[in-house]
């Protein structure tokens, strides 16, 4: 991972696992550039995120740290040693990045652990409130389609609306969103998220989802809901098409 561009700094105390008379003494310190962040406060979060754990005077012998921020990947730290006897060693992590490891405009919480061998001897969890400008809005299209057994092709928008065919097989969705701005937008369609893409002919950031039935719908009037969010985890355009379909 690449060093963030800001720093922001988070102390927080965590709980131990050792018995009571001989706990281990750690803080998590987060730096996204140089401003202590409250935890009590939203904070403007312009880089990525270099985390350390520092241990208040005990020893890196047979300890390793895990740290990972909501339900991603786990990340060992790599020990640092104290330069003289009055320092505290540490376990430094390389940096969160923004716009991959999190989203600097949605909330979100740095789990970290200190272990001995699999069993953890300390623990912190780490609420962020972050904030952010409102996002600029883009321009996107969301359409269905079915083609049925005898060869029709129905659309939503379209005729898919009227004739409503029975959906005994894959109903194709995508999105049509806009030509430049797109660097990091995920699309989202019924529940199902992918990065968008940037499509060879038309150079429109898109992104296409096939729905089954029985997993994705019912044989019941549903409703496919999309919207895009930007690198950041904002909302920049969210739409739904109303489909209802022939049942027997």
């Amino acid at each position: 991972m690449r060093f963030g561009v800001a720093c922001l700094l988070l102390l927080a105390l965590g709980r131990s696992a050792y018995a009571d008379d001989d706990p281990v003494q750690a803080s998590l310190d987060c730096k996204v550039g140089g401003k202590a962040l409250s935890p009590e406060k939203a904070n403007v979060i312009a880089g990525h995120i270099q985390c350390a754990l520092v241990l208040d005077g005990w020893s890196l012998d047979g300890l390793t740290a895990d740290a990972w921020i909501d339900d991603g990947e786990r990340v060992q730290a790599t020990p640092i040693p104290g330069k003289t006897d009055d320092d505290d060693d540490q376990m430094r992590w390389d940096p969160f990045l923004r716009g991959e490891d999190f989203h600097a405009c949605k909330d979100f919480t740095i789990h970290a652990e200190l272990l001995q061998g699999k069993d953890a001897v300390w623990s912190t969890d780490l609420p962020v409130k972050t904030k952010c400008k409102k996002p600029k809005k883009v321009s996107a299209k969301l359409s269905c389609v079915f083609a049925g057994a005898e060869g029709t092709v129905y659309t939503w928008p379209g005729n898919g609306a009227k004739k409503k065919p029975r959906l005994d097989d894959t109903l194709g969705c995508w999105i049509v969103g806009p030509k430049k701005g797109g660097d990091g937008f995920t699309a989202t369609i019924a529940g199902h998220a992918e990065p968008m893409w940037q499509d060879d002919d038309t150079n429109a950031y898109s992104s296409a989802q096939m729905l089954e039935p029985g997993a994705d719908f019912q044989c019941d009037p549903f409703t496919v809901v999309a919207s895009i969010t930007n690198a950041d985890g904002q909302v920049v355009w969210a739409s739904k098409q109303a489909i209802a379909p022939k049942c027997e």
